[in-house]
C-alpha cells in the first residue's frame, strides 16, 4: 500500500488501516475485503475529517479463521 498507508492484523483479531499525512485529500471512501477459505465479506468505510489530524487510524475486529485483507480507496 505504501508508505501513506499501512495496514495489519493483531492476533486478537484488530484489523487496523493507518493513514499517516491524513488530509482533506484522504477524505471519501474506503473500501475493505477480508476473506478465508469460508469466503468473502466487503464493507465501505466513509472517512472523515474534522480538526487537524497528522494521521487517521481505522479499526475492525474480525474472529474465527485468520482472514487475507485487503483496504482500498475508492
Amino acid at each position: 500500500m505504501g508508505a501513506k498507508f499501512t495496514s495489519s492484523l493483531s492476533d486478537s483479531g484488530d484489523l487496523v488501516l493507518l493513514i499517516q499525512d491524513f488530509s482533506l485529500a484522504d477524505v471519501g471512501e474506503y473500501k475493505v475485503v477480508v476473506e478465508n477459505e469460508l469466503g468473502a465479506v466487503s464493507q465501505i468505510i466513509r472517512m472523515e475529517m474534522s480538526g487537524k489530524s497528522s494521521q487517521c487510524r481505522c479499526c475492525l475486529h474480525v474472529s474465527g479463521v485468520v482472514p487475507e485483507f485487503l483496504f482500498k480507496v475508492d
